[in-house]
């Protein structure tokens, strides 16, 4: 199968420090990627090089079939490809609907009304404040809405990155459970989750970045047993078992 995201070698840089290394990955329609990794791996500094908020010195990246290396960003969530950055980055001065119109920016399609009601459905706590400034929400609240003004864009494949930080564990569950059901929509998922135990346990493949490296890869439910995944990230404890 074709990959929807393929990354070659990519290494980007801050300035003179050498953020990321030459890392490899790749994202199959249908997929639910995840990536891990320390604070400072260069987890972040991947997704904003995807989407065209960073420039790579060096690398591909194919979207697609089409290299959209150093495309600005707004072309390429016009070509599909979406990020809900950390920190959510909602438009806090502006309504609900504001927020989610504002998703849809890109789209010169007649289907942008019945876009923003299945949102408003699947998202029932935004319909009730939809006419409620958005840095009013609860921090679960501003999630759910940065994840549905993503989906507003329709994209091919949605960026995640850190969409549970700072959350309540009841409401970490349940932005688990709607990131699974963008899956199953049919929505390839690249997803970057401090909680790795969940992240794991709902992709499908995995790729461990230390220091701007990709260090180890391979399916989830192999590597949520790995001893080095085990020992790093998930304490040490005793095997997953579903």
């Amino acid at each position: 199968m074709t990959a929807l995201l393929k990354v070659q070698h990519l290494e980007t840089y801050y300035g003179h420090i050498h953020a990321l290394k030459g890392i490899d990955i790749e994202v199959r329609p249908g997929q639910l990627v995840t990536i891990i990794g320390a604070n400072g791996s260069g987890k972040t500094t991947t997704m904003k090089t995807l989407i065209g908020v960073i420039k790579p010195k060096r690398g591909k990246i194919v979207y697609d079939s089409l290299d959209i290396t150093g495309l600005s960003p707004h072309l390429i969530v016009a070509r599909g490809m979406v990020l809900v950055p950390e920190g959510r980055a909602i438009l806090t001065r502006m309504t609900v609907l504001e927020n989610l119109q504002m998703g849809a920016f890109v789209r010169k399609d007649e289907s942008v009304g019945a876009d923003l009601e299945k949102m408003l459905n699947r998202f029932p706590i935004l319909r009730q404040r939809w006419d409620q400034k958005a840095g009013t929400l609860s921090g679960g609240q501003q999630q759910m809405l940065a994840i549905a003004r993503g989906l507003m864009a329709r994209p091919k494949l949605l960026l995640l990155d850190e969409p549970s930080m700072g959350l309540a564990p009841m409401v970490v569950s349940e932005v688990i459970d709607i990131i699974r059901e963008i899956r199953n929509s049919g929505v390839s998922v690249l997803l970057v989750e401090q909680n790795v135990r969940q992240a794991l346990a709902i992709s499908d493949y995995t790729y461990v970045l230390e220091t701007g490296k990709v260090i180890l890869q391979g399916n989830s439910d192999v590597l949520i047993n790995d001893p080095r995944v085990k020992d790093s990230y998930l304490g040490g404890d005793r095997p997953y078992n579903g």
